[in-house]
């Protein structure tokens, strides 16, 4: 009984300590306030407002300072991200907010949902269902596109407000992959 306590003790300090490990990583990380950190802080400020224009209890005047704060990143990242499409959402949200100012009250967006037909549920389904892992991989080179299209779909999966910096580190060097194998965290590795 008392070793079963022990063990859970130190199982919860060795998660503690890994926790400090990586939040103490992300505000290194996010100190450094390279653009694409403060582009990520851009549209954290822009989902902010945007929550608080979608709320019945809307007060004008209301997150001044997000607000503030987010024109200054805009201005700032501009030239370097404004052919990205979250860019132009940045722009709407900060148009919105203006006029939500001006006029006392929210414009809402009105967003229909999207309507699938049987069978694109139905693939969806098969598609879900029939997923499995594969761990026994061939000897070949990925296409780059292939690559792209995986990390430009990674990119919109939803991510908690917006508040998690993700980096891809895309390697299909041998080596570089041997190194980094006995890292990947699982039960064989």
């Amino acid at each position: 009984m008392i070793r079963n306590i022990f063990r859970k003790i130190i199982r919860i300090a060795n998660q503690t300590i890994a926790d400090f490990k990586t939040n103490y990583k992300q505000v290194t990380i996010h100190s450094k306030g390279t653009n694409e950190i403060k582009f990520s802080t851009l549209r954290m400020y822009c989902h902010m407002l945007d929550k608080g224009m979608n709320n019945v209890n809307f007060e004008k005047g209301h997150s001044l300072s997000v607000y503030k704060s987010a024109l200054v990143l805009r201005d700032q990242l501009k030239p370097v991200f404004y052919t990205d499409s979250s860019f132009a959402w940045v722009d709407e949200i900060l148009n919105r907010f203006e006029k939500a100012q001006i006029e006392g009250k929210p414009q809402l967006k009105t967003v229909f949902p999207v309507v699938y037909s049987q069978q694109e549920i139905d693939s969806h389904i098969r598609f879900i269902t029939n997923r499995t892992s594969c761990r026994n991989f061939l000897d070949k080179q990925i296409p780059s596109d292939v690559i792209k299209n995986i990390v430009k779909i990674a990119v919109d999966a939803p991510n908690g407000c917006c508040r998690q910096i993700v980096r891809y580190y895309i390697s299909q060097d041998k080596n570089k992959i041997q190194q980094t194998v006995p890292h990947v965290a699982g039960i064989t590795n």
